[in-house]
């Protein structure tokens, strides 16, 4: 299971926040979410702040869990992608993350 991302938007100040957008792209081997810890998009791990939308998911549902730091992606309205799955055509997904503090 792997992601490539790549910063789209580099950190900016949104009232007392910092916010960037990265693109994802997607492997062929998805099984039960994509680690993705704030650190990895240059933000502090322990905030406890920390928010990330995930957008542009070409039909696929997603979420991200806070609590074990996974990108999850769901087939439909609550049934999540079976293992393994292709989300290899997720070329340009767009995450963007607030946070009060840097890395």
């Amino acid at each position: 299971m792997s992601i490539t991302l790549t910063k789209h938007v580099h950190h900016y100040v949104t009232g007392d926040r910092w916010r960037a957008v990265y693109i994802l792209a997607a492997d062929n081997n998805y099984t039960t979410g994509y680690a993705l810890k704030p650190s990895d998009l240059s933000f502090m791990d322990s905030d406890p702040e920390f928010e990330l939308r995930v957008d542009n998911t070409n039909g696929w549902g997603a979420r991200y869990d806070f609590t074990n730091h996974l990108l999850i992606f769901y087939a439909s309205a609550g049934v999540l992608a079976t293992n393994p799955t292709d989300l290899s055509g997720l070329t340009d997904v767009r995450l963007t993350a607030t946070s009060k503090y840097l890395h």
